[in-house]
């Protein structure tokens, strides 16, 4: 008898564990869905801060022109970190929220001050900002993964959220660069270094991600992000080419400013429809990893209460 209320007793243990485990998985879905709710959030940050950039680097410059469109782009930003801030405001991550309240502290001041910027400095005070978007892009989806349930599509969330972002990013610094070099028909020894060390990364994150979604988009269901891919891969490679053709292999600067920023833009452009298109593949996956835990979960929970109540009728009769 003795043996039975001990077997009745690790049964019932076991059970209470499955309820424990099914709570602290629904934790973590709501707090997979938050860092995802996030994640885009910040995607809105990441695509105006580099166009700030550029219009202040015009600006500044002497470009009257970016006045009125820096000021709407300001609005723009100010009006997403409100809303961050809001999202931000339930985020229990000490790390992260001194993150972002760095973040917004270095933007304030960069406003503040950018009429007596000189373009450098501008250029790289936006650097910084838009490089600590990214680093909180990466902490939100490292921290969607909460019991593993993105384990599954890890690779494709680390194209989405790591590599994609930092390589439209290079693609951004490439093309504010040499927009005023082809703009002063003129390349220095540490931009022709820099230029050339964005096109090397840009390239290996090009050969990286195609590797990766080739074999995600060549499923039928997703037959639509193919061509997205594809796009986006040969409009980053053709401005990669015109950086080393037009600019860094150029005896003599001739692009036109405009027709190599354009290449750039259009380059960033399709990247954010790809960030776009693939962002609700790894939010259908991670539901669908879920889904098959909660069925497991109430199988094992089921079969155990069975189990256990099965012990107890025999000990008891």
């Amino acid at each position: 008898m003795l043996t039975m209320v001990v077997v009745t007793l690790l049964f019932c243990l076991a059970l209470l564990g499955l309820v424990l485990h099914v709570k602290r998985c629904a934790v973590a879905r709501q707090n997979s869905r938050y860092y995802l709710d996030l994640i885009s959030g910040l995607r809105q940050l990441f695509e105006h801060l580099p166009q700030h950039r550029g219009m202040a680097n015009g600006y500044l410059r002497g470009d009257a022109s970016f006045k009125e469109k820096l000021s709407q782009t300001q609005r723009q930003i100010d009006g997403e970190i409100e809303a961050l801030d809001r999202l931000l405001g339930r985020c229990g991550d000490a790390l992260l929220v001194e993150r972002w309240s760095g973040l917004k502290t270095e933007w304030q001041t960069l406003k503040a001050q950018l009429e007596t910027m000189a373009p450098p400095r501008s250029f790289d005070a936006h650097t910084h900002l838009v490089q600590e978007v990214i680093y909180l892009i990466g902490d939100a989806a490292e921290r969607s993964r909460v019991c593993n349930t993105l384990a599954e599509v890890k690779n494709l969330s680390d194209i989405v959220f790591d590599q994609l972002p930092m390589m439209m990013e290079f693609v951004g610094r490439a093309r504010g660069i040499g927009t005023g070099a082809a703009n002063s028909q003129k390349l220095s020894v540490a931009q022709r270094v820099e230029l050339g060390f964005y096109a090397t990364r840009v390239e290996e994150a090009v050969a990286a991600m195609s590797r990766v979604l080739g074999g995600v988009v060549g499923q039928p269901t997703l037959a639509s992000l193919k061509g997205l891919t594809e796009e986006s891969r040969q409009l980053t490679l053709a401005f990669v080419d015109r950086l080393k053709h037009d600019l860094l292999g150029a005896e003599k600067i001739e692009i036109k400013p405009a027709d190599y920023y354009d290449a750039g833009t259009a380059a960033i452009a399709k990247n954010l429809m790809l960030f776009d298109g693939l962002m609700p593949l790894i939010v259908d996956s991670a539901r669908g990893i879920q889904a098959r835990q909660r069925a497991n979960i109430m199988v094992a929970s089921v079969a155990t209460a069975i189990l256990a109540i099965l012990l107890v009728w025999s000990w008891l009769f």
